[in-house]
């Protein structure tokens, strides 16, 4: 018996110790029991494991682990560290082992409140202010970095882009890409790509790609750096860029390239406002000029032809005139400067790249003429018979992710756009009733971007949208569709 103790005692083994903490404590995604590998036990640089495991207990159970004692377990050639040093500890007084404040989520007049992060932390309370929404968001994440030493980082994470009032305490891990994104990938529940989910990928706060789960890294000390320099990531489950809505009447101002490398011209801003979360509805004031309104309608002209459609499965052989009477037309960029230029601030608007759009669609609706409400994604389950639209989609993975339109001219009376689904209102019975919704009032000038795709990259259903009839005057339009995946019409320089 002697005998086999002693074996045993030399050899490595595994325990299981429980998260005192609970579900609560822990982050979502994960399970409830950690794995500790304890080392060996005639190993004399080491604690003796026995003593190392009644010490764990010990301050797990009596809530006192502190820094010094983290150090001491860090410092010793154990295999796994990660139970103190990814899970840190509730406090009694709202901080937990790594000093960091437990932060409350909302504040008494109904704003959202971040509270506060320490010094080492990247983000503050005006640049969470920009991204944290009242709700959680499917898809949408937003981290904090911040690194007391080179060798560590804290992730301080919002699923969902939500300012939650149980916010999970930060996850501590290596300054290394592949840890970083080990704890995202198992914190966020971030899902695998597939025939059907395109990568996700981690963004600036500004809208500008860092990397993607997909991409292949050559050097991962540059992903890091520029990870940490960032200091603060938004991550899309969808692999595209969508502009966090925030709440209704938010806005942003973001910066344009606004005409061609080569060109003179400062770049210039624009000020991004939300019209609705449900769908997403952001109008955007400072993106096309008077003067470019008025030649894009005089290239349109001779070119006008009255509108099709993409008509689904169990629609196939009605006229397009049964829910569309508008003209319109497709402007390739070719060598014109102002297409060129438009092509190349729609890109700096959506920070989605250049080849990822459709051509300019130019829209003519005169006296009387409307399109009923409709989707601008293509639904593999509409179009199952249709092997083109499905090869384009590629069965479901690539769509179309956001519709930017601008209003050519202003009109009289009529020619709202409308979101009869806005704020998650049922399906309306009449697909040209403007009686109820969201409706955007014709501006020349004014540009409105709504998103068919979630942050997920899911078809959102609430996008659902139409033209109001034109009762007075002539209403010119025009648009971008912007993909999730790289396209064919538009180049990428």
């Amino acid at each position: 018996m002697a005998k086999n103790r002693s074996k045993d005692a030399a050899r490595k083994s595994t325990k299981k110790v429980r998260d005192p903490e609970g579900k609560k404590g822990r982050p979502k995604g994960t399970r409830n029991e950690k794995v500790v590998h304890v080392a060996e036990a005639n190993d004399s640089s080491t604690t003796p494991a026995s003593i190392q495991i009644l010490l764990g207990a010990f301050f797990f159970l009596t809530g006192i682990a502190t820094r010094p004692f983290i150090s001491l377990w860090n410092d010793s050639p154990v295999t796994n560290r990660k139970l103190f040093a990814e899970t840190p500890l509730s406090q009694p007084d709202g901080t937990n082992a790594f000093d960091v404040p437990i932060v409350e989520g909302r504040s008494g007049n109904g704003e959202v409140s971040t509270g506060s992060l320490p010094n080492f932390f990247a983000c503050d309370d005006t640049k969470l202010s920009k991204f944290l929404h009242a709700a959680p968001q499917r898809g949408m994440h937003v981290v904090c970095l911040g690194n007391d030493t080179p060798e560590d980082v804290f992730l301080r994470l919002f699923r969902g882009a939500y300012n939650d009032t149980e916010r999970e305490p930060p996850v501590k891990t290596k300054s290394v890409w592949r840890n970083i994104r080990t704890r995202l990938e198992t914190n966020l529940s971030l899902p695998p790509s597939g025939p059907l989910q395109q990568p996700w990928a981690i963004f600036t706060p500004e809208g500008d790609r860092l990397v993607g789960a997909d991409d292949d890294i050559v050097d991962e000390e540059i992903v890091t750096k520029s990870l940490l320099r960032s200091g603060m990531l938004i991550v899309m489950e969808g692999g595209t860029w969508i502009w966090p809505g925030v709440r209704v009447g938010f806005k942003r101002t973001v910066h344009l390239d606004w005409a061609m490398k080569g060109h003179d011209s400062d770049r210039q801003t624009a000020t991004i406002e939300t019209l609705s979360l449900r769908p997403l509805v952001v109008s955007v004031k400072g993106f096309i000029s008077t003067d470019e309104c008025k030649e894009i309608q005089n290239l349109a002209k001779p070119t006008l032809q009255y509108s099709g459609v993409s008509l689904m499965d169990h629609d196939k052989g009605k006229p397009a005139s049964n829910w569309r009477t508008s003209q319109s037309t497709f402007l390739p960029a070719g060598r014109d400067t102002t297409m060129q230029n438009i092509e190349r601030r729609t890109a700096s608007l959506t920070r989605i790249p250049k080849n990822h759009q459709e051509h300019v669609q130019v829209l003519r609706y005169g006296n009387g003429e409307k399109y009923d409400a409709h989707h601008d994604y293509f639904n593999p389950e509409m179009y199952k018979n249709d092997k083109h639209t499905m090869m384009q989609i590629q069965n479901g993975k690539r769509n179309r992710v956001a519709t930017v339109f601008w209003y050519l001219s202003d009109v009289e009376k009529g020619g709202e756009t409308i979101f009869p689904r806005a704020g998650g209102a049922p399906h309306p019975r009449d697909f040209s009733d403007c009686s109820r919704g969201l409706k955007v009032k014709p501006e020349e000038g004014k540009v409105i971007i709504f998103y068919s795709l979630d942050a997920t990259g899911k078809l959102d259903p609430l996008s659902l949208h139409g033209a109001c009839k034109v009762e007075e005057g002539v209403k010119w339009a025009a648009n971008k569709w912007v993909w999730n995946a790289p396209r064919n019409y538009v180049s990428a320089d």
